[in-house]
């Protein structure tokens, strides 16, 4: 059986997705929160969560492809 393909690896894959998304959306809420009390307007507050975690996943983006590429030629 190959790597991919084992129950564990699969195991540990839905557990990751599972617990990102409810951090992603504890991130959500608290920021959101932080932009209505700081006195941004509902429509502002929405968007700002998205801007911050987006600016966080975009400046990340190259370290976890290089991470990728270096696994699979494997260095």
């Amino acid at each position: 059986m190959t790597a991919s393909r084992r129950p564990e690896n699969w195991t540990r894959r839905i557990c990751a997705l599972i617990a990102a998304f409810v951090a992603a959306h504890a991130s959500y809420e608290h920021q959101r929160y932080f932009a209505l009390n700081g006195g941004a307007d509902p429509t502002s507050s929405a968007f700002w969560p998205l801007s911050v975690d987006g600016l966080l996943v975009l400046s990340t983006w190259p370290e976890v492809m290089s991470v990728n590429a270096r696994e699979s030629s494997g260095i």
